[in-house]
Order: structure tokens, then sequence, then C-alpha cells
């Protein structure tokens, strides 16, 4: 993201903001979700001819898992034909954005097919969302098989080998793989709607309304992930924003411009990388290296975050909060707790707990430690895999899994003993500031693990513990 793509953002939700109380509000923000699809995809440059089909493609799978949730299907197909209209008619002006005599400002670097390929398309993926809306005897079939197709493109995305094969088969340079830019987001927010499906509960929105929820353009690139009901209470809200929140918007967009901008792009000439550490000599200069990426990931990280919940707040989503002082956390699991915070919770409520229910059914022997250290490896090595299907990711998720575990069991060993120790507030700071310290390291220490590929790993811990100069 750069500046101008800032103020555009920021734009777009200042101006859906004062449309708030208007009935004219909901189509526009499908019109604006859906342009912002195409619009994301310029800050891809991998391989041309799917700047276009990608964005296209998230709006589809949009459209069908809508028709696989929804109950009363025939109901709601008489009563969204309007939305499938206007989006229709979005994405046809997109493509036409070809015959422009000047290039689009907007949506320069997209290679846009030929018109009569994107209406056959679209008519393909007409007659095919009727069909699932017709079939009903078979929705749990096609619900199973949207979840695994889901994971199945997630897989292929994240995996390096996987991915080149499949670039080299559609033509892309040898240096080139595909990106689908903003898909883990969308997929997680899918997901957890198809799993609720899953569980019986219905859910009763619009496609104009989940259309908004799945590509709602101020989370679409970095999240927070909302819960769908939630986001609805916020969407179907029709009351004007205040001057405070007017205000607090303002507020939260330049607080993450700060960081991001300002802090997390000035630590970035230092922070520890792969381009730099060939050049780092001695600890301490790596330390410092080291200390500035952990700076930087997370201003970056946060940076985002507060500009997309300042927009959400402009256009009046208020999106859940994602970060909570992580770093001023006393030990690992509270960490956890406030860092990522809504990707922790979909995976604590989608795989930790499920399997725990799951392993405590069927694996009742299993002693408690070995069962909290499975669930724990388990699920943090999977956080890891989400970033990449590559080693670095895979030590990176265990070494907090690990971190987990050992604190989990330090805590049932000892915390009621440290906790009667320290019963003075002198005791008691200084309880916590070791945590803290303890705690900031051991994270620290793991973003070696994220940042670096896996054949500098050993040499970078070989030289932060000064085993080599």
């Amino acid at each position: 993201m750069t500046l101008n793509h800032f103020f555009i953002l920021a734009g777009a939700a200042f101006f859906l903001g004062i449309w708030r109380t208007s009935k004219l509000r909901l189509p526009m923000l499908v019109v604006s979700s859906v342009i912002g699809v195409y619009w994301f995809e310029q800050f891809n440059k991998t391989i041309p001819a799917l700047s276009f089909w990608l964005p296209t493609a998230t709006i589809a799978l949009t459209l069908l898992i809508w028709t696989l949730i929804v109950p009363d299907k025939k109901i709601a197909l008489r009563q969204n034909w309007n939305t499938l209209l206007l989006v229709g008619i979005t994405v046809i002006g997109v493509a036409a954005t070809r015959f422009l005599s000047v290039p689009n400002p907007l949506l320069r670097e997209m290679l846009v097919p030929r018109m009569q390929m994107v209406v056959v398309f679209l008519l393909a993926l007409g007659i095919f969302g009727g069909i699932l809306l017709w079939a009903r005897a078979y929705t749990r079939i096609f619900v199973w098989g949207a979840f695994l197709a889901l994971l199945a493109i997630f897989v292929l995305l994240k995996s390096p080998f996987l991915n080149r094969i499949l670039s080299d088969q559609i033509g892309a340079s040898s240096k080139t793989w595909i990106v689908w830019l903003g898909y883990s987001y969308f997929a997680f927010r899918i997901i957890h709607t198809l799993r609720e499906h899953q569980k019986g509960i219905e859910m009763r929105v619009s496609l104009a309304e989940y259309l908004v929820y799945v590509t709602f353009f101020p989370a679409f690139m970095a999240g927070p992930i909302d819960r769908l009901p939630r986001f609805l209470q916020d969407l179907r809200t029709a009351e004007r924003n205040s001057d405070a929140d007017w205000l607090d918007a303002l507020v939260r967009l330049a607080w993450g411009l700060f960081k991001k901008f300002v802090l997390a792009d000035s630590l970035a000439r230092f922070a520890l990388s792969p381009e730099l550490f060939p050049f780092i000599q001695g600890g301490a200069r790596f330390w410092l290296a080291l200390y500035a990426y952990t700076f930087q990931i997370y201003f970056d990280f946060s940076g985002y975050t507060d500009i997309a919940i300042g927009t959400g707040r402009l256009i009046g989503i208020q999106l859940p909060e994602n970060f909570a002082a992580p770093y001023r956390k006393p030990n690992l699991t509270q960490f956890w707790n406030s860092w990522h915070i809504t990707l922790t919770q979909w995976f604590r409520a989608y795989f930790f707990n499920p399997l725990q229910r799951t392993l405590r059914r069927n694996a009742k022997k299993l002693p408690i430690w070995a069962l909290i250290l499975f669930l724990q490896l388990a699920t943090m090595t999977l956080i890891g895999l989400w970033h990449g299907i590559v080693w670095n990711f895979v030590l990176w998720g265990l070494w907090h899994g690990f971190g987990l575990f050992v604190h989990n069991r330090w805590r049932d060993a000892f915390g009621a003993k440290v906790a009667a120790w320290a019963d003075t507030r002198q005791k008691e700071n200084l309880l916590n500031m070791t945590g803290i310290f303890l705690t900031f390291h051991y994270v620290a220490v793991g973003w070696i693990f994220f940042t670096l590929p896996d054949r500098m790993i050993l040499p970078a811990l070989q030289l932060m513990l000064g085993l080599i100069a």
C-alpha cells in the first residue's frame, strides 16, 4: 500500500459514510466492494493474465457459497435478483474499461479479456448458481465440496512447489508464481459461514449483505476477520455518524498512517530480512536487526489494522480489534490473546476446540500433558502453514506451540505458588516485568524462523548466540 492507495481507500470510505442513512447505502457498498476487489489486484505484480480472473473468481465464489448457506432458496432467488443484476453490471463495467482510450487510473494494471468471454463466464456462473439453489437435496454434498475446494486452493497458493507447477501450466514466467490477493481472509470468512451452516445455524442474510461481508474492502487485504452476525448488526444500523464517530475514525486512520508509513517503513531499512542477513556482522548488530524487525512487523500489521478499522468506522462498521499491546504481555498465552486476535479466535473456534472435544471423547487414556502438547503444536503449526507451506513457517509454529505448552505446564505446576509469593506490590511488579522481558524475547527469537528462509536459520541462531562472528 502506498500513500495514494491510502487516500483512495479513506476517500471512498468517507463518501460511503455520508450515505450511511440512505437506502442506496447497501447497493453502493456492493458496487464499491466489487470494484475494490479488482482495485486491490493492482497491488499484485505477478501474472497479468490473471489480473481480471482472480478478482472475478473471488466474486463468483462468494455468490456460489451464498446459494449454499441461505435458507428458503427459491424465495431467496426472487428477493435477490436485483443484487445479481447489479453485480453482473458492475463486472461488465469493469471489463468495459478495456475500451477506454486512456488508461483507467484505478485499474490501469489490469489485463481485461474480451467481453464475450466475460459474458459467457457470467452466464455459466448464473446457470451453476441456479443449479445449487434448486438442487436442495444435495446441498450437504455441495457444502463439503466447497469446503474442500477452498482448502485445496489454499494449499496450491501457499505451497511453492505446487504453485510453481500451476504457474508453469498457465504459461507464467520462470520467476513468477500465482498470488491471489486477499484469498486467506475472504476464505476464512466463507469457511466461517460454511461451518456455522453445517452446525444447523440458519444464515438469514441477503446476497448483498453477504457479498459486502466477504469482500468488505477496508478489511479485504489484511483483516480483521469479522463474524457474520456481528457484522450484520452494524450493516443493518442506519444511523448517522456522530461527530465523535468521525473524530474516532480520523484519529484511528492517522495513527495507522503513522505506524505504517513512518515507524514500520523506517524500521524496515535496517530490520532483519533475507536480503540484509548476509551483511550482518557480530551478535550485537544481529540483535539490533532482530529488535527492529520485531517492532517493524508489529507497526506494519497493526498499522494496516488501524487503517482498516478507521475506514470501516467511517462507513459505520465497527470492525473487531486485532491487537492489544501484545509485547507488553507477561506470558505467551496472553501474547496470543493479544496478537492477531481475530485469527487466533478463528483457529480456536474451528480447529482447536473441535479437535480437543474429539480427542477427549475418543482418546480418554491420553495423558493430559500429551493432549495439551499435541493441541498446541498442531494449532500453531497450522497457523504457521497459513502464512506459507514452507519449513521456516513450520518451525515458527512449532516454536510457539512448544512455548504455549511450557507455559501451560508451568502455570499448572507453579502458578499458585508464584502468585502466593508475589504478596507485595514490588514483588508483583518484578514478576510482571520478568514475564514481559522473557515473553518479548521468546517472541522476538521466533521471528527469526518467520522472516528468514530455512537455510539461514541455523547461521542466524549461531550469530545471535555469538558462536560465529
